[in-house]
């Protein structure tokens, strides 16, 4: 492969980068004047998980531990949870 190959597929991964990143602020945006107009909180982070595939949990956003919620939580009584962190970004 040649420099300028290589160069040209660096440069298509950036534009494709930069395409999602700008998605993404736009969708940060509308949240935000969402919450700013009298949105629940609940209700955004919940569009944010659909639209995004980032979950934003509450307790974070209300300065908790973790820990502490996960000892305060009423039990799950057999409910099955998918793995904390099992969308998270490998890099």
């Amino acid at each position: 492969m040649t420099l300028l190959e290589q160069l040209e597929g660096e440069l298509d991964r950036v534009r494709k980068h930069l395409a999602r990143l700008t998605r993404e602020r736009s969708v940060l945006t509308e949240q935000i004047t969402r919450l700013r107009t009298g949105a629940r909180a609940d209700d955004v982070c919940a569009a944010l998980e659909l639209t995004l595939g980032v979950r934003i949990d509450l307790y974070l956003l209300n300065g908790q531990d973790p820990e502490h919620r996960a000892a305060m939580a009423p039990a799950d009584h057999g409910v099955s949870r998918p793995e904390q962190g099992a969308r998270r970004a490998s890099w």
